[in-house]
């Protein structure tokens, strides 16, 4: 809606190769990924893919969709859902999804439970740490920030407390 052409057309302009595909579409999107790679590995230049697809969640914490979606538009769009569609897909296929979903949970908690464990293991940063790799270099702001963070913390060790 925010172009008066879809923005794959726009990319021919620039001497891309495009596809424009059906974002919720799994097999199409790894098609085109396929199709795209093998363009620029063959030295055809670069590519462009857009992927169309819908955002079902709201634009930012601020915005109310239902102000201006219809709740039938959001129900049509999560019949459309990558991954229920790529599961009846593989169950129609007979793949194991049940035994796959497993295996992926397992590692997912195992995986888990590894970073709590790292996480908590972690000592605790010095204070003046806070304020280090905001910014890839040192910024005059920030670094007035931080000087003002230790004064202000300076004042209650001063104070005894």
């Amino acid at each position: 809606l925010q172009s008066r052409t879809q923005i794959a057309d726009r990319a021919h302009g620039f001497g891309l190769k495009t596809w424009r595909v059906d974002g919720n579409d799994i097999l199409a999107v790894y098609a085109a990924t396929q199709a795209a790679l093998a363009h620029c590995r063959n030295g055809l230049g670069p590519t462009f893919i857009e992927a169309v697809t819908y955002r079902m969640g709201s634009h930012t914490t601020a915005d109310d969709p239902t102000r201006y979606r219809k709740p039938e538009e959001l129900e049509q769009w999560k019949a459309k859902d990558p991954i229920d569609r790529l599961v009846k897909y593989l169950h129609v296929i007979g793949a194991d999804v049940q035994s796959y979903e497993q295996r992926a949970q397992n590692a997912a908690d195992e995986l888990a439970a590894q970073l709590r464990a790292a996480i908590t293991a972690m000592p605790d940063p010095a204070v003046a740490e806070l304020f280090d790799n905001v910014y890839s270099e040192a910024h005059e702001p920030s670094t007035r920030a931080r000087e003002g963070y230790l004064d202000y913390l300076a004042e209650f060790e001063e104070e005894g407390h």
